[in-house]
């Protein structure tokens, strides 16, 4: 069975402390990198390569990335340096085969934006998702987003006409369970997805490394203060994810010495008032 297909994950941080009014504990953030046919064969392949090198070199069974980056679990004991190179490698394989990674995020605080909005589609039952759910919200703006962006693609002749599967680590459902989706994208989408544990799943596998990627370089940026240089790890995040192909974000060059939390957020406080909205998400 060939890998081509879109597969998502979660990065992994409701609950974690909020480092910013616009990164609250309630968010859920899901990532998801797009596997085309054509390149499909080759992306397996290169991901086997790497898969059997963690396993021979670390006894690793799977590259899950806040592992790798916290030395957790098999590589407890590994080596700054060899882990940094786990980093290295799988930037160089997605950023080489220029697999489209797109982003979601979505909290409480967000869903207060348009509260009467979201709050009328909790009255429709739509099983098995629940309009309550953070995760289901962000989970399903995601694949909105996607086909979305399939469609213009193919508008501008960018992009094949081929119809994908997605598949997303187990969370909201189990390994092997399959949930229908509430939209009728079978011009883009097949209509279910398939739930796959990320040890089963190099695809999984590599969308996890896109949301950790894209969570961390988020802390990072959010933990800046005006005048103080990056640390060595966090410089070296940030260089990884500007290198990834981004459908959903924009990668901006910045003064090192300059940037900060603080101007960050008034970048986006302005962004909200000029669409309207209250200059800060409010949780109430």
């Amino acid at each position: 069975m060939s890998i081509e297909g879109i597969y998502i994950d979660d990065t992994g941080n409701p609950g974690e402390e909020a480092l910013s009014v616009f990164l609250p504990e309630s968010r859920k953030s899901w990532a998801a990198v797009v596997i085309p046919k054509i390149i499909a064969p080759q992306v397996e392949h290169a991901m086997n390569i790497f898969l059997e090198g963690i396993k021979k070199d670390f006894g690793a069974d799977e590259l899950h990335f806040t592992d790798i980056y916290s030395g957790r679990g098999v590589w407890k004991n590994i080596d700054v340096e060899e882990r940094i190179k786990m980093f290295d490698l799988m930037t160089e394989l997605v950023s080489g085969f220029d697999l489209p990674i797109l982003y979601q995020s979505f909290s409480e605080e967000f869903r207060n934006d348009h509260k009467n909005y979201w709050d009328s589609l909790e009255k429709h039952k739509i099983l098995p998702w629940n309009f309550k759910k953070v995760e289901h919200i962000s989970f399903l703006l995601l694949v909105f987003r996607t086909k979305q962006i399939l469609s213009d693609m193919r508008l501008s002749n960018n992009f094949s006409d081929e119809v994908f599967q997605v598949y997303s680590d187990e969370g909201i459902a189990k390994d092997g369970a399959e949930l229908k989706l509430p939209f009728d994208f079978k011009a883009y989408l097949k209509e279910s997805v398939i739930f796959k544990s990320s040890e089963n799943s190099v695809g999984i596998q590599i969308a996890d490394f896109a949301a950790f990627l894209i969570s961390r370089s988020q802390r990072i940026v959010m933990n800046k203060s005006t005048g103080n240089l990056f640390q060595r790890q966090d410089t070296h995040i940030l260089s990884s994810v500007s290198k990834l192909n981004h459908w959903t974000l924009e990668i901006a060059e910045v003064d090192e010495n300059q940037i900060s939390k603080e101007g960050i957020e008034y970048l986006l406080m302005k962004a909200r008032k000029e669409r309207g909205l209250t200059i800060k998400p409010k949780n109430k």
